[in-house]
């Protein structure tokens, strides 16, 4: 049985191995700012869902943006469970 670091480590080597042959892309990372439709389409949930997020302080609005929109990085944090 591997220790969480050993199998960070053996998956990172994995993931390399992979990258080299081909076999993986890895997406570029959106920066951005996303509108509350695809915000939602993002995250899975409402617009109304959104706009909670964003009034809880959970999803950070670009302020004067004249429409509402949201920070690429407070919905890859949301959506990977980290707070922003």
């Amino acid at each position: 049985e591997l220790a969480d670091e050993q199998v960070g480590v053996v998956a990172d080597v994995m993931l390399e191995k992979m990258r080299d042959q081909g076999l993986v892309i890895v997406a570029p990372v959106r920066e951005i700012p996303y509108s509350v439709a695809e915000a939602t389409v993002a995250l899975n949930v409402t617009d109304k869902t959104v706009r909670n997020l964003v009034e809880a302080g959970k999803l950070v609005e670009v302020p004067n943006m004249g429409r509402m929109r949201i920070t690429a990085a407070s919905v890859h944090a949301l959506r990977e469970g980290r707070s922003q």
